[in-house]
């Protein structure tokens, strides 16, 4: 049995940052008060099933997505990448390292747009995305600043 860990030949996308976290959870409410009543986030756009939340520096739609669901787990760590194109190298670097992948072009979330969705050797869910609707950034907005509210996410933890 081999431990050699498998390189693709195909080039890997051009990851630019850590976009996003969509991650379900099994009380909205309870995680609404958490995530804005006391981190400071603030809402892009909510319905019964999902709410969108961005930090106050944030000018893509979201970071973190939180989703009504049976148990809590994490649906997708996003990243966007460089260029449309890169998309489309994710999708032939995790194919050619026999991982699941998911592809749709209307994204799979609110306000991104063509996405890739796979599944890691280990079974951690990433997305890749380049498409991403852009909304007003607030870093000026002082009025809506709270003492000790996250100004910005651009990191998992």
């Amino acid at each position: 049995m081999s431990n050699e860990i498998p390189k693709p030949s195909v080039p890997a996308p051009d990851i630019l940052r850590c976009a996003y976290m969509e991650i379900v959870v099994t009380d909205l409410a309870k995680s609404r008060a958490f995530y804005v009543d006391l981190l400071g986030l603030h809402v892009t756009e909510e319905d019964e099933n999902a709410i969108y939340l961005r930090s106050f520096e944030e000018f893509i739609h979201h970071n973190l997505v939180l989703r009504k669901g049976p148990v809590a787990a994490v649906a997708a760590f996003a990243y966007r990448v460089r260029s449309p194109e890169d998309v489309d190298k994710a999708e032939a670097y995790y194919r050619e390292l026999g991982c699941r992948t998911e592809r749709r072009k209307e994204g799979f979330v609110k306000g991104i747009g063509d996405s890739l969705r796979v599944e890691d050797p280990l079974g951690f869910p990433y997305e890749f995305f380049h498409e991403t609707e852009h909304v007003e950034r607030l870093h000026m907005r002082y009025d809506l600043y709270s003492a000790g509210e996250l100004v910005r996410l651009d990191h998992f933890n």
